[in-house]
């Protein structure tokens, strides 16, 4: 049997390019509760959840939690942007 140390300089390494791998496959976006996106759009939670639940706005649901993604309120909210007249 072999028994190799291996030193700490070498456990980061492994860590470091096991942790690179694993980005080029998982991307998780950041998201905010339902009271953090209410309060961005300056509506009560109540109608943010309508929003959530009628599917006006793009949402996760988990159990019973609504996560909505940072991009996808700023999509909402670009959607509904008016331009300026000159």
């Amino acid at each position: 049997m072999n028994n190799t140390l291996i030193t700490m300089d070498v456990a980061a390494a492994v860590a470091a390019a096991v942790a690179a791998e694993l980005e080029k496959h998982f991307v998780v976006d950041a998201t905010v509760c339902l009271a953090e996106a209410a309060k961005a759009l300056g509506i009560s939670e109540q109608v943010m959840r309508q929003l959530c639940r009628e599917r006006r706005i793009r949402a996760i649901k988990l159990d019973k939690t609504w996560r909505i993604r940072v991009r996808d309120l700023n999509a909402y909210l670009d959607a509904r942007t008016l331009e300026a007249i000159a």
